[in-house]
This record gives structure tokens, sequence and C-alpha cells, in this order.
């Protein structure tokens, strides 16, 4: 795996574990400038959606989406030296949980941005905290040693695509692991390391950004389920405005429309199959991997969802599980 940072101690947890801390990556001015900048541009008005959280990169508005995520990148790239380096960044996105009971963030892989068969390559993502924060609040949780043990290419359209994390949601949560944040700390995760949020279920925004980063040689791609053979993988090099262009919506869209994203190009199609593992298989991997329960209560899952969307997705997975 490159080495992108500057303390061989992050290294070797990062690649052990798929996850580590950069401490005070912003100062309280920077936080409170990175927060008016939020308010700029939503004014605090802002709703979680199904996935359990508010991302800018779904906003309807392109102009608005792209201004936000170049304010983003042209704010966090130059703090990012402080530990890291031979990096390079894309997307950029305001990721807020707003106080709801039922606003689970669901166990999950990211997209994968790199190339699936170059293993000394990843793409990753620093998510920086603008708040004091815990579990109440929706601090991020991560399964330990995930983006090896589930190492299956990460792509859209959710959920259209099968992914290993289906199915097993609540046995997840169960063994999240979370690191300690205070305001202006940054996580930085591989984007195929499980990752999720508990609602927040104080009466305050959790407010944090989002950056993504690969080793600076990587080419950006990003893989787009074949809409007339789910066991095929569109392979796509992307440009800049690929990101300010899509988001998961946009690409379900794509998706049912039979068209592949625009600013894309189409590299090769690969077969999609998947490693799934059951109840038991999963539990031993996420143990073998250290990872312990941790006695939080898991209330209401899938509550913010509708019936209708519940017994559409739960259809859509039973009927790729048969195909698979």
């Amino acid at each position: 795996m490159y080495n992108i940072f500057n303390n061989p101690e992050q290294q070797e947890k990062f690649e052990q574990e798929g996850f580590t801390t950069l401490p005070a990556l912003l100062n309280e001015t920077e936080i409170d400038e990175l927060k008016a900048i939020y308010l700029q541009y939503t004014q605090g008005n802002v709703k979680n959606s199904i996935y359990g959280m508010y991302v800018s990169i779904d906003e309807a508005d392109e102009r608005k989406k792209l201004e936000m995520m170049k304010s983003i990148q042209q704010f966090l790239k130059p703090k990012l030296s402080k530990y890291l380096h031979n990096i390079k960044c894309h997307l950029g996105a305001f990721l807020v949980k707003v106080p709801n009971p039922n606003s689970y963030t669901y166990p999950h892989q990211d997209w994968l941005f790199v190339d699936n068969n170059a293993p000394e390559l990843f793409s990753a993502t620093i998510w920086v905290s603008l708040e004091d924060i815990d579990i109440q609040t929706g601090s991020l949780g991560f399964i330990k040693g995930s983006h090896n043990f589930l190492n299956n290419i990460v792509g859209s359209p959710s959920p259209e695509i099968t992914t290993a994390t289906m199915g097993h949601e609540a046995l997840l949560l169960s063994y999240l692991t979370f690191p300690p944040v205070k305001k202006g700390d940054a996580l930085i995760f591989n984007n195929k390391t499980v990752h999720a949020a508990f609602p927040n279920t104080t009466q305050k925004q959790r407010i944090a950004v989002g950056i993504g980063v690969t080793p600076e040689p990587a080419t950006l791609y990003h893989y787009h389920l074949n809409p007339k053979n789910s066991k095929k993988i569109y392979k796509l090099t992307v440009d800049e405005a690929f990101f300010y262009t899509y988001g998961n919506d946009s690409l379900r869209k794509c998706y049912y429309q039979k068209e592949l994203p625009k600013h894309t190009q189409l590299v090769d199609e690969l077969d999609y199959n998947p490693v799934l593992f059951s109840k038991d298989e999963i539990e031993n991997k996420i143990i073998e991997n250290g990872n312990t329960k941790n006695n939080l209560p898991i209330e209401n899952l899938f509550g913010n969802i509708s019936l209708k969307d519940k017994l559409k997705f739960a259809f859509g997975y039973y009927l790729r599980k048969l195909k698979n």
C-alpha cells in the first residue's frame, strides 16, 4: 500500500484497521469559517435523506454543489500536509446529521475510486467534525479490518448493486468501534472500510465536512453496475465534472435510463460476483479482526424508511440474491 502518512504509526494503523485519527486538523477560527460556508449555502435548512444524513453532493443544483465542493477543497487541501504527503483530492461535501431518533447511517462501504486490481492503491475519505461529538450526536463508527475481508468492488447505484453489508446491518452496528472525536479532529478511512453512525438524538446538528483522497499517481475511476446484466459492472474513468454532477440519486437515474453517466469514459466491463457471507461467516471475520461487541441499543432500525421503500428494497435485495 502506498505510504501517504508522515507518521509511520498512523500509516500502520490505517493499513491494519482501515482508519485512523488526524487530531486537531482545524483550529477554532477555521472551524467557524467552514461553518459560515455551510450556512451561506444552506442557511442550516437541511434534511436527512434515507441514508441518515444530508450530503451536499446530493443537491440538485449543480452550480451550488460545485461551489461548495470547491470551497471545501480550497479550504482543506493546504491543511492536509500536516499529516499526509503524495496525495491528490477529489469530491468535497458537507455531511450533516440532523436530530432524528430514527436516522441511522447504515453500515456500508463507500464507492471505490481507484483501480481495484492494483492492491497498492486505495481511495479514502477524510471526515472532519466541526463539533465536539459522541455516539449520541452521530459520530462515525468502524469495523476494524473490514477493508481487507470485504474486498469487493464498491460501485453505484445503491441499493441496486448487491454489497456484502446488505442484510447484516444490525450485526455490523453491534460491533462498531467509535474513535473519540473532538471539534476539528479528522478521521481518515479507506473507502472499503465499513462505517456507520447511530441517530443524532441531541437537539443540535452534527456538522462535518468530507473530502476524498488517493495516492497522487492513482487514476480516478468509478464503477457503475450494468443495467442490463447485474453480473457485470462498468469500469469508468472520470473527470472533475463527474464529481459535482452526480450523487447516488442521479446515478440511479442513469441506471434506470440505461445510460452511462456523463463525464466518464468506458474502460472495461468487469465480472461482478461479490463475495457474500452468511451471518456466522461475517461475524467470524469481524471477531478475527479484533472487533468486539459495543453493547449499544439498536432501536427502530430502518424507522426512517417508508414501508413502501422497505418492501421495494427487500424485494430487490432478495431478487438479486436469487440471481447471484
